[in-house]
Formats: C-alpha cells, sequence, structure tokens
C-alpha cells in the first residue's frame, strides 16, 4: 500500500475486492461454499482480512504473473481458508 492510500477511500476499496476475487478465480475456490461457512462469518473474516492485508502490491505482483500462478500465495492472510474451500 502506498504511504499516501487511504484505506478509507471508496477506491481502495473497490481495488482491494477485485483482488479478492480474483484470487478466489485464480486458486479455484468455491465461493458458495466459502460464503456459507460458519453461517457467513468466515466469508466475513475473509473480507476483513484482504481489506487490512499490508501485501497489495505482492497480491498485485502474484495475481499478474505469465504464466498465472496458481499454487495458494505464501503471503496471503486467507490462504488456509482458500485452500479448505478449494473446489473438488
Amino acid at each position: 500500500m502506498h504511504k499516501h492510500e487511504d484505506k478509507s477511500d471508496t477506491a481502495y476499496t473497490e481495488r482491494q475486492a477485485c483482488r479478492a476475487r480474483e484470487m478466489l478465480q485464480r486458486l479455484d475456490v468455491d465461493a458458495v461454499k466459502l460464503t456459507y461457512l460458519e453461517d457467513g462469518k468466515v466469508f466475513a473474516a475473509v473480507k476483513e482480512k484482504c481489506l487490512a492485508c499490508q501485501d497489495a502490491r505482492e497480491c498485485v505482483h502474484w495475481l499478474g504473473a505469465t504464466p498465472p500462478n496458481t499454487e495458494p500465495p505464501a503471503f496471503c492472510p486467507n490462504v488456509d481458508v482458500y485452500t479448505a474451500c478449494k473446489r473438488s
């Protein structure tokens, strides 16, 4: 995150949400399964962790890699949940 980037900024929130969606797709996460875990509490925690994440640059780099990365990234605070919700 840039030093001047305000986390309360709507554009920042939208960029983080887009990266989260891309991460779900790239890792082949079952979004329905994720959404319903513990009545939505896990999904809410995933969103909060993503919005608070300090590794946005690393995330952008990982998502932009060619060829695309498909192994869960160690830097992601949600990697364990994403792995548990991978489509079978």
